[in-house]
Formats: C-alpha cells, sequence, structure tokens
C-alpha cells in the first residue's frame, strides 16, 4: 500500500516559527538557490538567501536581519543530497526528493558554507 507523504500545515504558524529561528537556528548561513519545477526548467536564475536550519526544516529568507520575513521553508523528508561538482562550481549540491521531480540546486562560497 503506497503512502501518501504530503504534509498539511499553517502557513503562518510555520513562518511565526522560522522567524522566531533566526539567530537561533541549528545552523545558519548564505546560499544561493534555484527551484525546479519538475516538468519545465525554469530559467536557471539563482537566488541568494539567507538559511536556517532547524531540526529537518530548512528556512529561508531575503536578508539575514532579524525583522526578514520568512519567504519559504523545505521539509527535509524523504530527500538526498547530490553533489553537483561537475556543475562547474565545486561548492554546488541540489536536493532530490523520492517520487518526485521538484529539485532545489544551491552553490556557497566555500565548502564550509555548502
Amino acid at each position: 500500500q503506497e503512502l501518501n507523504w504530503r504534509m498539511k500545515f499553517n502557513q503562518k504558524e510555520l513562518a511565526a516559527y522560522g522567524a522566531s529561528k533566526i539567530g537561533n537556528a541549528d545552523k545558519e548561513g548564505l546560499l544561493c538557490m534555484r527551484e525546479s519545477d519538475g516538468i519545465i526548467r525554469r530559467k536557471e536564475t539563482y537566488f541568494q538567501r539567507w538559511f536556517m536550519l532547524s531540526g529537518n526544516l530548512l528556512f529561508y529568507t531575503k536578508e539575514n536581519t532579524h525583522d526578514s520575513l520568512v519567504v519559504g521553508a523545505i521539509i527535509l523528508e524523504r530527500c538526498k543530497v547530490e553533489s553537483e561538482a561537475y556543475s562547474g562550481n565545486r561548492n554546488a549540491f541540489r536536493l532530490v526528493f523520492q517520487d518526485s521531480d521538484i529539485g532545489y540546486w544551491f552553490f556557497a562560497d566555500s565548502a564550509r558554507e555548502a
């Protein structure tokens, strides 16, 4: 029997929780990110975002300030990290989700930040 792994959540509560983690996250840092919708490859434009990892939740904001709004969250369930070193950036990686065409590409300025 196949399970439905779609998770329902309250966007306002999740955003408030993410905002509370600015400065208090397990790990924080600046990354450049690109999304894919799986069917049509979006323009390969990377956006610089401030990321905060808290447990299995990866939040991101446009800036690293305490009054920044959380603009997104990625739930790190049923996914794996793959190196994208062949892309020309040694500090590149992507998140690939099981049974999904959705992916996220990232790169950092240094291996330590990645």
